[in-house]
């Protein structure tokens, strides 16, 4: 799964008519995540990241591509400070999952280091097997992305 196409599901599943979903590409501002929302007056961004499975379930899933750098963990901790949503969204062909701001900035470019199932079970806050099963799990990451 690309990028892209991880953005194009997301806006199908998670945007009703009046809500704003929108790819931003800023070469400007360092570490900027990829998509800004405007849902239901909540508004937010996610960085996306979409990484191939490795051979080994052992091996971490972000180091060797599509790795978290210092300058996003840096715009995740400003975004912190004045309170603003951010997310990081992870899709692989197998799985799906958000992790949130706080997450992020605790554990900063150390995310990179863990393989997906230790992300999955301790650091998400919504995942998901590939395909979503139903349209109530997209709910659930909704009313996440929005609270």
């Amino acid at each position: 799964m690309s990028e892209s196409s991880a953005f194009q599901t997301l806006k199908r599943n998670l945007c009703l008519p009046r809500d704003r979903f929108e790819r931003v590409e800023n070469g400007l501002g360092e570490g900027m995540p990829d998509v800004n929302y405007c849902i239901e007056g909540a508004d937010g961004w996610i960085e996306l990241k979409a990484p191939k499975l490795p051979a080994r379930a052992s091996t971490p899933l972000l180091k060797s591509q599509h790795p978290i750098s210092q300058e996003q963990v840096n715009w995740f901790i400003r975004q912190k400070q004045a309170r603003g949503r951010a997310f990081l969204y992870i899709a692989t062909h197998t799985h799906a999952l958000l992790i949130g701001r706080n997450e992020v900035v605790s554990n900063g470019v150390q995310l990179n280091e863990l393989p997906l199932h230790t992300l999955v079970s301790r650091v998400a806050l919504w995942s998901s097997s590939v395909p979503v099963p139903d349209r109530q799990r997209w709910l659930d990451l909704r009313e996440i992305l929005i609270a």
